[in-house]
């Protein structure tokens, strides 16, 4: 079967011109409607695996970006928790060179040292 190019209806192989509008379809050829939709499906497709594999390394990128932010976010949480913490405590008590925590009337520091 072949395709009018002007219609698109479908029409008899052997059929000079199209039942439907009365176009000449007889002198199609290699460049037939069909093969030409055929050539254009490929392109689409070539076209649709380049932006697949573009779409994937932005994905990565994108992923990898939120892992480090994340990774930071996290840690300015756990550092606000500490802060809070030590303000919620009054109990414990913390180094002011290393931040060691220590309960009591210590002279020293057991993490660095320092006097106290």
């Amino acid at each position: 079967m072949v395709f009018c190019p002007s219609c698109g209806k479908e029409n008899e192989e052997l059929a000079n011109f199209c039942y439907n509008c009365g176009n000449r379809i007889s002198l199609l050829s290699d460049d037939s409607f069909e093969k030409k939709v055929e050539e254009f499906a490929e392109e689409i497709g070539r076209f649709a695996e380049r932006v697949g594999k573009k779409a994937e390394e932005v994905g990565k990128r994108i992923y990898e970006d939120l892992s480090e932010t994340g990774k930071r976010v996290g840690k300015k949480v756990e550092d606000s928790a500490k802060t809070i913490e030590k303000k919620l405590d009054p109990e414990i008590k913390h180094c002011k060179k290393c931040g060691e925590e220590y309960t009591g009337n210590p002279n020293y520091c057991r993490g660095c040292g320092e006097k106290i």
